[in-house]
């Protein structure tokens, strides 16, 4: 029962010190809330305070990596959103950096979480990429789970930045060169406090502003208008090279040291100024030194004083020895007139344009080289722009080209908007300043057109014929190496080889058979295709290369060659051509070898030809010299029955008879070279007409030679005019030197001429005709064949 009582007391106890918790954890709740509800105001103030900041405030993970929060100032500076940047994982602070200034950056950070605040300037970059200049300060903080994070407030110093850059260049220019002018500040500094205490330190003042001017290289004078006087001070006097111990001069003493020619520019700058035209009184003029020469001086000045009527008491004013200024500036000025000389009379096109394509200038050589009427029309175009392409047509990124700063040249063949057709050789130079930006270009351009034509003409030469226009053995050989691929398959080689053109050379002349040449490379190029390669090889040798041409094609295009080749007719015969073809079908195939059977297959082919080539030439010589010539084909018939009747009494064989039959047919064949209007000339002929008659049996020899046919009478050709006696020609050989053919058809032909007569000559009877014969014996003709010959043709009486 004490138990139950014991643990009953306990309990309640134990309740009783629950509820005194519960109380203490309610007041510690209630402080706690008030706590929070008075940091989430101090919050709410801070956070406004952020927000309405004009410096850019962001919080930043320690690494830089995450952006947890930025103010909306980020957005009127910099034209970022904040939804850009706060919590993208993509994104980091040194990526709204300028380039050069991301180790700054860095740097910040790091020395942030070293001592927990850094500073330092940096360029951050602009949406559009435009660059700002801020003044940024780090620092370390921690967030309310006490996690470390940097806090970065940027400040917008930009136009300062702008107007330090703006001070320090100006800064530059006008204290360039005065080494000692920062000293001569500090003392002038000294009493400056000074001087505007109190009038009684003027000449004390005076003295330091003549230290000031002494250093400055300026001279200091002062003109006492009423009294007409110049005081000059002694430092103007060492300038110019004279004694003057700051005395006063008169006026007119004054007007004899400046220059004749500049005194009048001074009075008008003078009467300028005080007319109230400018804002003081500026003038460069001449004046004499101490050695008697001429030093240039900037002379300013301004008023001091006036009276109370506005008249002018005193001028004070500056001299500056600007000699050396003014022969850097003429020697500028004559740079830039040679410049501007050379530019406009250089033989090469010159044309400027600017950083937007709009042409500044261009010389004379330039407008002759595009065929425009003048320089003003050149300089209303843009060289960017596309429809002015015509001008330079290189490339659509020629702006991107500039502005790289790259220099380019090149070969083009335009026709440009004044429709001139010309080649160029090209260059461009882009101007950059040192800040990388594109200033200006110029472009030169040299007119190649005659090069240009002289190389496509040397180019032609090297790959083409000559006297056909076809295409040469080098030429050939590169494109049988080029073509010479599986993508070419099946490539067809077909070798060619004029028959005759010997024969027409020997009988003709070579110009005949120069055209011989080129009527059968006129058929060749009209019998192949337009993608074939049809080239000339050798004399009287060709090839066609077809590619992608199958066996069956190539023999169609030989034949199609055969056929327009008996369209055409050379030297009163029929154009004739041996030739032969292969076909590589595998890329394995040697083109070597191809190239060597389609050859073989032509020179079997020419064989085979050859001998009805000859015949079919022979009888073609026959049908000229009938034409030309005054010998007829009755004349020929009544030959071979004389001859035929006094072969087998001299004792000649059957081949003997045959040969001397072809050489009665032949023997003038010569004769079809010797010009018609020789040959049918009805007066007598001149020496020299006579001389070029006498030709024709070396001319008839030399076709013997070239005709298998022929060869065993041509001895007698060259021969059948020689006399007996060595009277004769073209040899003048006599007697049993003379080939027995030769001999026996001179007496032949003698007979049948006279017996039968000429248009010019009246025919005798046999009688007669053999007594001439006769009285020949022994000078012209040979004794022994007369006498044979008078007995045999006086026993017959058809003859």
């Amino acid at each position: 029962m004490d138990s139950r009582n014991n643990i009953k007391e306990e309990l309640k106890s134990g309740i009783t010190q629950m509820r005194r918790k519960v109380s203490e954890l309610q007041l510690v709740h209630e402080d706690r809330q008030g706590l929070v509800e008075t940091l989430q105001q101090m919050e709410r103030k801070y956070r406004l305070l952020a927000d309405n900041a004009c410096d850019i405030i962001s919080l930043h993970s320690i690494d830089g990596s995450e952006c947890l929060y930025v103010n909306p100032a980020i957005s009127n500076i910099l034209d970022y959103r904040e939804e850009d940047i706060v919590g993208s994982s993509s994104f980091k602070i040194t990526d709204m950096v300028y380039g050069e200034d991301k180790d700054e950056l860095l740097k910040i950070f790091n020395r942030t979480l070293q001592v927990s605040e850094a500073y330092g300037e940096l360029r951050y970059k602009k949406k559009d990429g435009g660059l700002v200049w801020f003044e940024v300060v780090g620092r370390l903080i921690y967030d309310g789970d006490d996690i470390p994070v940097v806090l970065l407030r940027a400040r917008n110093v930009n136009d300062q930045k702008i107007v330090e850059n703006q001070m320090e260049k100006q800064y530059e220019e006008l204290h360039r060169g005065y080494e000692k002018i920062e000293e001569l500040n500090n003392q002038l500094n000294e009493y400056q406090e000074t001087l505007l205490e109190t009038n009684a330190l003027l000449m004390n003042s005076e003295e330091q502003l003549q230290l000031a001017l002494w250093g400055a290289n300026e001279c200091m004078w002062e003109w006492n208008m009423i009294s007409g006087k110049f005081l000059i001070y002694d430092k103007w006097a060492n300038v110019l090279g004279y004694n003057w111990n700051e005395e006063e001069i008169l006026t007119s003493e004054w007007e004899s040291y400046f220059h004749a020619d500049d005194f009048l520019i001074l009075s008008q700058a003078l009467q300028t100024y005080l007319e109230g035209k400018a804002p003081h009184f500026t003038v460069e003029v001449r004046v004499k030194n101490g050695q008697g020469a001429y030093i240039w001086l900037l002379v300013t000045g301004k008023l001091v004083f006036q009276d109370n009527r506005g008249r002018t008491l005193r001028m004070i004013g500056l001299g500056q020895d600007i000699s050396c200024q003014k022969q850097a500036r003429q020697k500028l000025e004559d740079s830039e007139a040679k410049y501007r000389d050379l530019f406009e009379k250089n033989p090469i096109g010159l044309c400027k344009f600017d950083r937007v394509g709009n042409v500044t200038d261009v010389n004379t050589a330039m407008v002759d080289i595009l065929g425009a009427s003048s320089q003003e029309e050149i300089q209303k175009l843009n060289i960017f722009s596309k429809d002015n392409l015509e001008i330079l047509p290189i490339l659509d990124d020629l702006q991107e080209l500039c502005t790289s700063g790259e220099s380019a040249n090149g070969e083009l063949q335009i026709t440009t908007r004044w429709n001139k057709d010309v080649w160029i050789y090209y260059r461009i130079d882009p101007v950059i300043d040192e800040e990388g930006n594109f200033l200006e270009a110029m472009l030169a351009c040299e007119e190649i057109t005659d090069r240009k034509k002289a190389e496509d003409k040397i180019r032609y030469l090297s790959f083409n014929d000559s006297l056909t226009g076809l295409y040469n053995r080098a030429f050939y050989e590169e494109e049988l190496k080029r073509l010479d691929t599986k993508r070419q398959l099946p490539l067809t080689i077909v070798m060619g080889d004029l028959n005759g053109l010997k024969l027409i050379n020997d009988a003709f002349g070579h110009k005949q058979g120069d055209i011989a040449l080129q009527k059968v490379s006129e058929v060749l190029r009209v019998s192949c295709r337009h993608e074939d390669i049809i080239a000339r090889v050798g004399g009287d040798e060709f090839v066609a290369l077809l590619p992608k041409t199958s066996a069956q094609v190539a023999r169609n295009i030989c034949r199609r060659i055969k056929e327009n080749c008996q369209k055409v007719e050379t030297a009163n015969m029929k154009l004739s051509i041996a030739l032969g073809m292969a076909t590589k079908e595998s890329i394995e195939q040697d083109i070597a070898e191809i190239e060597h059977e389609a050859e073989e297959r032509m020179y079997r082919n020419k064989l085979l030809e050859n001998r009805s080539t000859r015949n079919s030439f022979i009888n073609s010589l026959e049908e000229t010299l009938w034409s030309r010539g005054h010998e007829t084909r009755e004349h020929t018939s009544r030959l071979h029955q004389i001859l035929e009747a006094v072969s087998y009494k001299v004792g000649l064989n059957n081949s003997e008879i045959a040969n001397l039959k072809l050489l009665a047919s032949l023997h003038d064949i010569g004769k079809i070279a010797i010009p018609p209007s020789i040959l049918e000339k009805e007066t007598g002929l001149s020496e020299e007409e006579w001389d070029t008659v006498k030709k024709h049996p070396e001319i008839g020899y030399r076709i013997a030679l070239s005709a298998p046919e022929l060869a065993p009478i041509a001895e007698a050709i060259l021969t059948h005019h020689e006399n007996w006696d060595g009277t004769g020609y073209p040899l003048e050989i006599k007697g049993e030197s003379i080939p027995l053919l030769a001999r026996i058809l001179a007496i032949a032909d003698t007979y049948d001429v006279v017996r039968n007569g000429r248009p010019y000559q009246q025919a005798l009877s046999k009688d007669k005709t053999l007594r001439e014969i006769k009285a020949c014996a022994g000078t012209r003709f040979d004794p022994k064949l007369v006498d044979v010959f008078v007995e045999e043709i006086s026993s017959r009486s058809e003859l």
